[in-house]
């Protein structure tokens, strides 16, 4: 055997060991999977249960006045909430997704265990639309009432909406406020609608100056008409100067 091959022999251990790095950290590791996350939270204060389901699903919604689609779910189970201000967090593969269809998220929190909407469940009630680029998306659940329905609750993301309403229901508007910066909400409601409830929430835990909260107005229509909630978060001295956070909402009342 010449030197040279006893050369090229002593090699073959380098090059093969050479190669099996390149294979093993190159093109053969699969890519990451896409991945949507959020936060889901509840729309009241002092919410309490214990070991309930929480089904997160992502559904295909493409086709109008058909049923949508589920095409990703997850399910997590013995969900434990006591307190305020309570939120967990979800995450869901979007790898079935395809372009050009439209999705949507939706949550059911099954509290009583019998695997439907029903009472004392918490469920998405607003649509989340979301792409193949989402990554991230909060969203918020509402308690189903002892009738099976759920409550109206509007927030600072419904202004400049309007909603349509039966006589004699009960729906909330809840708008964040901070009294201790001497800002408050100076709201104004078209006659013919009754401010059942007007109530100021604090999320502050005891000892903890400074912390803001929400301010809710439960309110109900007794006749059919179109209505107006408006409101100004402004000192009560000061004057308008038409920077300020304003609400205006329009409610169609039918029998």
């Amino acid at each position: 055997m010449t030197a040279n091959n006893r050369s090229l022999i002593n090699c073959i251990p380098v090059m093969l060991a050479i190669f099996f790095i390149m294979a093993s950290s190159g093109c053969t590791t699969s890519p990451a999977q896409d991945v949507l996350k959020g936060n889901i939270s509840f729309d009241e204060q002092n919410v309490s249960f214990s070991n309930a389901t929480a089904y997160v699903t992502i559904e295909d919604v493409s086709i109008a006045d058909s049923p949508s689609i589920v095409v990703e779910e997850q399910i997590i189970s013995g969900l434990s909430v006591n307190g305020t201000s309570n939120t967990f967090q979800y995450a869901l593969s979007t790898s079935k997704l395809e372009e050009g269809k439209t999705y949507s998220l939706s949550v059911h929190i099954d509290v009583d265990g019998d695997g439907n909407v029903s009472q004392a469940d918490y469920i998405t009630t607003q649509n989340y639309p979301l792409t193949l680029a989402s990554k991230t998306l909060d969203v918020v659940v509402q308690k189903v009432s002892e009738d099976g329905t759920v409550a109206k609750v509007f927030t600072e993301e419904q202004n400049g909406t309007s909603s349509n309403l039966k006589i004699g229901e009960l729906v909330t508007v809840r708008l964040e406020e901070n009294p201790t910066t001497g800002y408050s909400w100076n709201m104004s409601f078209t006659d013919g609608l009754k401010v059942v409830k007007d109530e100021y929430i604090s999320s502050a835990q005891a000892g903890v100056v400074g912390a803001g909260g929400v301010h809710e107005w439960t309110i109900q229509a007794s006749n059919a008409g179109q209505y107006n909630v408006s409101g100004i978060y402004k000192r009560p001295w000061e004057n308008i100067t038409g920077n300020e956070n304003t609400f205006n909402m329009k409610l169609n009342v039918n029998p």
